[in-house]
């Protein structure tokens, strides 16, 4: 009878362990595994802001009131204000600057590279190549003079010059 109740109170110690085991396992996994609060808006494209300020061509004045425009770099630019194609190809997102020259694109930009483009009458100003991850604050930057790009086009399998785009 010694022997029985021996081998029951070692089930029994047995038994009660695995169930302590069993119960940490499981706490454990429930607290490993519920969803934590994110910041942002839980999406993984988004949550890009890019903010900058221009300066007149005479680099003391503050460029106040000039549309600023943001473009994804695979897209092509809209030149209908150049006299060229006259449809917009390229989804833009506009705003202007304050008296203080700055400029903000703080709806929330999906995450990737864009180009930058300000134009003024005769002046303008290009930044190319803003890779958005997070928050972006670009260097002050000054609008310039507009020029002119010539040059002659050779294809090296003679082909037709005037189908090429620059």
């Amino acid at each position: 009878m010694r022997t029985i109740n021996r081998q029951l109170k070692a089930r029994f110690r047995w038994s009660k362990a695995l169930a302590l085991l069993s119960v940490g396992c499981i706490a454990l996994y429930l607290c490993c595994t519920t969803d934590s609060p994110t910041a942002g808006n839980s999406s993984e494209s988004g949550n890009g802001i890019v903010a900058g300020i221009l300066y007149e061509p005479d680099g003391t004045g503050f460029a106040a009131g000039i549309p600023v425009k943001i473009r994804p770099k695979n897209t092509l630019a809209d030149t209908a204000g150049f006299g060229g194609l006259t449809k917009r190809l390229a989804d833009t997102m506009t705003v202007t600057t304050d008296d203080s020259g700055r400029f903000v694109f703080d709806t929330t930009l999906d995450t990737g590279t864009y180009v930058i483009e300000a134009i003024s009458g005769n002046n303008a100003v290009l930044i190319d190549s803003v890779v958005v991850q997070d928050t972006v604050n670009l260097p002050p930057d000054t609008l310039e003079p507009v020029g002119a790009i010539k040059g002659v086009i050779r294809l090296s399998e003679g082909g037709d010059p005037r189908k090429v785009f620059v």
